[in-house]
C-alpha cells in the first residue's frame, strides 16, 4: 500500500473541537487556514494543535491530539504536558495536569515516509458535562501560544456503540459478493484480507473480532489518514486468531468514489447502523459479541497489541 496525500489540517485555536468527524459539516474538505503564530515563536515550535479526539465524555478519556509549527509541519516527539480547566470562558479554573506521552506509529513502507509519524495521547477525567478549557504546556517554551489552548465540549454520555454494548450484526459486504473491492476500500489497492467476512459472520466465528470504520482516501482530517496503515502492520501478527474487518463510514459508488449528498459525503449504511458520527472508531469485540474497547481516532499499533493480547488471554 502507498501512503496517499493527506488532506490538510483543520487547525483550531479557539473553537469547540470535533476533529475526524464525520458529521455533515466536517465531511467537506478542510480549510487550508495557517495556524495563528506569535512573534517569539520559533521555526521548530508548536504553535497550533489539532484535536483528533472526535467524541468527549465524563469519565476517563483517550484524548489523542497533534501539534504543528508556524509553517504547517508536524512537531513530534515533544516533552508536555496538558493542564485542564473548568469553566474556562468565565472563570478558568485549574482541574490539574495531566502527562502527556507522543505515541509513534508503524507504517508498512519504510520507503515512503509518512507526514504524521505519530499522535500525542493524554489520559483526561471529566468530572461532568460541559465546555473545558485545555492548555499544552511544552517543555523549553517559555510562552504558550494561542493556538495550544483550546476549549473542549464534553458530553454525558456517547454516541452509537459503547463498551458493554452487543455489537450489531451487521451484514457488510465481502469479497464474495463485489466484483469490484474499490466499492467497499478506497485504499490503494483495496485490502481483501480486511473484507473476507461480513461482521454477522465474524460474530458468529468464536474468534475476537476487530472492526474499524476508517476510510484510507476520503478521510477528513490530517490526523485520521493513517488508521488503515495501523491495521496492515498487525494484521500478520495475529491472523488466524482474531477477525479483521475494515469498513469505509462513507457511501461509494461504482467506481469507488464517495457519495456526496447535499455538499456532503453520505454516510454507509453500517456506519448508521452502529450509531456512529465520526471516524475513525475502532472496536474490539470478544466471541460472545461483546465489545470490549472502543478507540476514538487513530491508535497506534502498541495500544491495539496490549488490548488484543488482553483479549484474547481472557477468551
Amino acid at each position: 500500500m502507498t501512503l496517499r496525500t493527506l488532506l490538510p489540517a483543520l487547525l483550531i485555536s479557539f473553537a469547540l473541537v470535533a476533529a475526524c468527524g464525520g458529521d455533515d459539516d466536517d465531511a467537506e474538505t478542510p480549510s487550508e487556514e495557517e495556524p495563528t503564530t506569535e512573534a517569539t515563536a520559533t521555526s521548530d515550535e508548536p504553535v497550533a494543535l489539532v484535536v483528533a479526539s472526535s467524541e468527549l465524555v465524563v469519565g476517563s478519556n483517550r484524548f489523542i491530539f497533534g501539534l504543528f509549527d508556524a509553517e504547517n509541519t508536524p512537531v513530534d516527539g515533544l516533552d508536555a504536558t496538558l493542564t485542564l480547566f473548568s469553566d474556562p470562558q468565565n472563570n478558568p479554573t485549574e482541574i490539574g495536569t495531566f502527562d502527556v506521552e507522543f505515541r509513534e506509529i508503524e507504517f508498512p513502507n519504510e520507503d515512503q515516509p509518512p507526514d504524521i509519524t505519530g499522535v500525542y495521547a493524554s489520559q483526561l477525567e471529566f468530572p461532568s458535562a460541559g465546555v473545558y478549557g485545555a492548555q499544552i504546556n511544552v517543555a523549553g517554551q517559555n510562552e504558550v501560544p494561542q493556538g495550544l489552548r483550546v476549549l473542549l465540549q464534553v458530553q454525558a454520555e456517547g454516541t452509537g456503540v459503547q463498551v458493554g454494548d452487543q455489537a450489531p450484526a451487521s451484514e457488510t459486504p465481502t469479497t464474495d459478493e463485489v466484483e469490484n473491492l474499490e466499492t467497499i476500500d478506497s485504499d490503494d489497492p483495496p485490502n481483501p484480507q480486511f473484507h473476507e467476512l461480513s461482521i454477522a459472520d465474524a460474530l458468529q466465528s468464536g474468534s475476537p473480532t476487530l472492526v474499524s470504520f476508517a476510510t484510507p482516501a476520503f478521510c477528513t482530517s490530517r490526523l485520521c489518514g493513517p488508521m488503515v496503515d495501523v491495521l496492515l502492520t498487525i494484521y500478520p501478527e495475529y491472523e488466524g486468531s482474531v477477525n479483521f474487518i475494515q469498513v469505509e463510514p462513507f457511501e461509494l459508488d461504482d467506481q469507488g468514489q464517495v457519495v456526496t449528498e447535499n455538499g456532503t459525503f453520505k454516510r454507509g449504511q453500517t456506519f448508521n447502523e452502529w450509531g456512529l458520527t465520526s471516524e475513525p472508531v475502532t472496536f474490539l469485540i470478544d466471541p460472545s459479541g461483546t465489545v470490549v474497547y472502543r478507540f476514538e481516532s487513530v491508535v497506534t499499533q502498541d495500544e491495539l497489541r496490549e488490548a488484543i493480547d488482553a483479549l484474547l488471554a481472557a477468551a
